[in-house]
C-alpha cells in the first residue's frame, strides 16, 4: 500500500463579520494573507504539495488556498464542498468519500472541524504536537498526518501525526 498524507489546514486569519455580513463572506486580514503565503511556501519546501484539495466555499478558505498555491507552478484537483463549511458529521466522512487516489490530500476548512479531525484521526495523543493540536488549532495551523491505506478505510486513530506547523514558527 502506498503512503498517503492528509494535510489539515485551518484557514488563515479572517476579519470579523461586519453587521449583516454573511459569515461565508469574511475576507482574510493582512496577517492572514501573509500566513497563507508562509504556509504555502512550507508545503512547497517540504515536498508536500497536494494532489487533491478539498475547500470550504467560504471566502476565507478559498482565498487562503489561492495564496498558498502561488508558491508552486502546479495543476490542482480542487473540489469545493459545501459540507466543509457546516458539517455536523465532521470531516472524516468527507475525506473518506473524496480522497480518491490522491497521495497527498489537503483539506482547507474551519474549526472546530479541522481540529476535531486531526485529534480523531491521529493515533498519537501524547506527543507535544498532539497535545498542542488538542489544545488549540490556530488560524493557518497545519496538521500533517500519514497512513498506509486507502482513504475509504480511514478510521479513528488510524493515522500517524507527522507534524503540526504554525506560521509563527516559520517567519
Amino acid at each position: 500500500m502506498a503512503e498517503r498524507h492528509l494535510l489539515l489546514f485551518r484557514h488563515a486569519k479572517a476579519e470579523r463579520a461586519a453587521p449583516g455580513q454573511p459569515d461565508r463572506e469574511r475576507a482574510l486580514t493582512k496577517r492572514g494573507r501573509r500566513d497563507a503565503e508562509t504556509m504555502g511556501a512550507i508545503l512547497a519546501k517540504r515536498g508536500l504539495l497536494p494532489d487533491r484539495v478539498l475547500l470550504s466555499p467560504a471566502l476565507r478558505t478559498v482565498t487562503s488556498w489561492e495564496i498558498m498555491r502561488t508558491q508552486a507552478d502546479e495543476s490542482w484537483d480542487v473540489r469545493i464542498l459545501a459540507a466543509l463549511f457546516d458539517n455536523a458529521q465532521g470531516y472524516p466522512p468527507l475525506i473518506r468519500a473524496e480522497g480518491g487516489d490522491a497521495k497527498r490530500l489537503l483539506v482547507v476548512g474551519h474549526n472546530p472541524f479541522i481540529q476535531e479531525a486531526a485529534v480523531t484521526l491521529s493515533a498519537d495523543r501524547t506527543s507535544r504536537d498532539a497535545k498542542a493540536i488538542a489544545d488549540h488549532m490556530p488560524t493557518a495551523g497545519l496538521a500533517i498526518l500519514s497512513f498506509d491505506g486507502e482513504w475509504a478505510t480511514l478510521g479513528e486513530g488510524s493515522m500517524r501525526l507527522v507534524a503540526f506547523l504554525r506560521p509563527a514558527q516559520n517567519r
